[in-house]
């Protein structure tokens, strides 16, 4: 079934983003894992994208949805552009910028998203983690630690802790990473 859809809907090409060739592709979408799936309109505007292996039937949805022009990034902005400042807009919208790699207008929706009304509280935990890490790209380190030190009880707590550590290692940041072992260590072996 998921061959017929994509041969009857869809040209499918597969390229090697390791490659001569689709280095500057990968580069050109702003990849950030393999595989990428991304799916263009007639124009070579992107509809929408995801990442990783999934079974048959979800990329049969992902497809259908393409195809419906539903769940997509195009629909989310169309409705965002519209006055659809809801959670569940604003938090699908930021997740298809940050998965595309622009992260400022991930950001500035993140942010938007921990001030609506019908935010839940786990996704404004969640919105608060991926601020913090979003900042961290921007070497903004204290969002990071404001959200350790805010919301240990998060489901992302964990993730926090490593993009942190990450952080200080990749800046070749001694001190700072052993330290954060050392605070964030018991605080994790606690949970």
């Amino acid at each position: 079934d998921l061959i017929t859809l994509a041969k009857d809907n869809f040209i499918n090409l597969k390229i090697d983003a390791e490659s001569d060739y689709g280095k500057p592709i990968f580069e050109r979408f702003r990849g950030t894992g393999y595989p990428l799936i991304i799916f263009l309109d007639t124009n070579g505007d992107e509809l929408d994208r995801f990442y990783g292996y999934l079974p048959a039937y979800e990329f049969i949805i992902k497809m259908n949805n393409v195809l419906d022009g539903n769940n997509t990034l195009t629909d989310y902005l169309d409705k965002y552009e519209k006055g659809n400042h809801t959670a569940e807009v604003i938090k699908s919208l930021a997740y298809k910028y940050r998965d595309k790699g622009e992260n400022k207008k991930a950001l500035k929706l993140f942010n938007d998203l921990i001030l609506t009304s019908d935010i839940s509280k786990e996704d404004y935990s969640n919105a608060k983690y991926l601020i913090a890490s979003l900042n961290l790209e921007n070497n903004a380190i204290q969002h990071m630690l404001d959200y350790l030190n805010s919301f240990e009880d998060s489901d992302d707590f964990e993730n926090g802790v490593f993009d942190l550590v990450y952080y200080y290692k990749s800046n070749q940041m001694e001190e700072e990473e052993l330290s954060a072992y050392t605070t964030y260590a018991r605080k994790l072996h606690q949970s």
